[in-house]
């Protein structure tokens, strides 16, 4: 009794601060209630503005609304109490319905979420302007899969993998995009695999090689089921990677021997001016590597010897090779073009370490 009396003199307070607003402001109120964590004035004319409510009346609506103490504003966001939010969300399933105005919070969340810079900008401006909305990319993440809309979902999803990562949220980026992959049931192979591929990145990055070895290994299967041999490929270099890091020499070799048999029959400019050159160099020296201690190539005092004119020459074979390209991984650096040593000595700790 007591507290349904309370209950119901707080609706009654917000009515009548509610009835006292002028229509535009009653408008927005209903409106911005689909943003969780807050808002700045920008993002609420991006999602808000229509033909009946101009950037002009959203701002004059936004004052009104902090002045009736219905926002509370803190370094220049804004943001609704519960019972608020809970309120203006009841009036807005009464008006206008909440798919709209969800649609609108979610398409506005992937923008922000694709406007990611490229490398090696991306963890400055951009990564800081999103640290706010974190929030706000949850609840969109959350409709976007119960709405049942995959392409969103996984625009979302694949543009937040650009967030998580450098911000160390491999764990809340994994736990999302597998939810996403589990709940899409339209969406084309090409998407899913991007998924895989992202979510075998956050998985390593937390530690759990042998879900990012599994994910590797889906991405690649929809890659050859769809006839891609180019991201088939692709991939095998993460997977003889991931192999590489849990220690199975043999399986990272083959996977490894099974790339570069791929290399020469398709253009690999990809692989190396597409940024990821470094799988690409790390598996040629990794073929190698595990060919050697496969079959006992250290010289007995210590040293693991690797023929560098062996690995020159399989590198030699890719045509589309830029000149001069410095080729670095984890035992080796040296340049495509000019002298290299007949052979370089390694500690005998990479052993232990592959």
């Amino acid at each position: 009794g007591v507290a349904h009396g309370r209950h119901s003199s707080l609706q009654d307070a917000l009515e009548w601060g509610y009835t006292s607003l002028q229509p535009a402001a009653q408008l927005l109120f209903h409106r911005v209630s689909v943003f969780a964590g807050g808002f700045t004035l920008m993002a609420a004319c991006d999602v808000c503005q229509d033909e009946d409510l101009s950037s002009e009346d959203i701002e004059a609506a936004i004052h009104e609304l902090h002045r009736c103490s219905l926002l509370i504003q803190d370094s220049g966001r804004y943001r609704m109490l519960r019972p608020l939010r809970d309120f203006a969300q009841e009036k807005l399933r009464r008006s206008e319905g909440v798919e709209v105005m969800r649609d609108r919070h979610l398409d506005w969340m992937i923008k922000l979420a694709g406007s990611a810079p490229e490398l090696p900008d991306r963890d400055g401006a951009w990564l800081s302007s999103l640290e706010p909305e974190l929030a706000n990319a949850r609840e969109a993440m959350e409709w976007a899969r119960t709405s049942t809309n995959d392409d969103r979902a996984f625009r979302l999803a694949y543009g937040l993998y650009d967030f998580w990562y450098p911000r160390s949220m491999a764990i809340e980026g994994a736990n999302e995009i597998r939810r996403t992959l589990r709940s899409s049931r339209r969406l084309d192979w090409l998407s899913k695999a991007r998924l895989f591929n992202a979510k075998a990145v956050l998985d390593m990055e937390r530690g759990d090689l042998e879900t990012a070895l599994a994910d590797y290994q889906s991405a690649a299967r929809l890659a050859k089921r769809n006839g891609d041999q180019m991201i088939e490929t692709r991939i095998l270099a993460n997977v003889a990677i991931v192999m590489r890091r849990l220690g199975k020499c043999k399986e990272a070799y083959q996977s490894g021997d099974e790339l570069l048999r791929r290399m020469p029959e398709r253009d690999p400019a990809p692989f190396i001016i597409g940024g990821t050159g470094a799988f690409l160099a790390l598996v040629i020296v990794l073929v190698f590597v595990f060919s050697s201690l496969l079959s006992g190539g250290g010289d007995g005092e210590g040293r693991l010897v690797v023929d560098l004119p062996e690995i020159k020459g399989r590198l030699a074979n890719i045509s589309s090779l830029p000149p001069g390209l410095v080729v670095v991984s984890d035992f080796v650096e040296f340049e495509t073009e000019g002298d290299v040593p007949a052979e370089i000595e390694l500690p005998l700790k990479e052993r232990a370490d592959s």
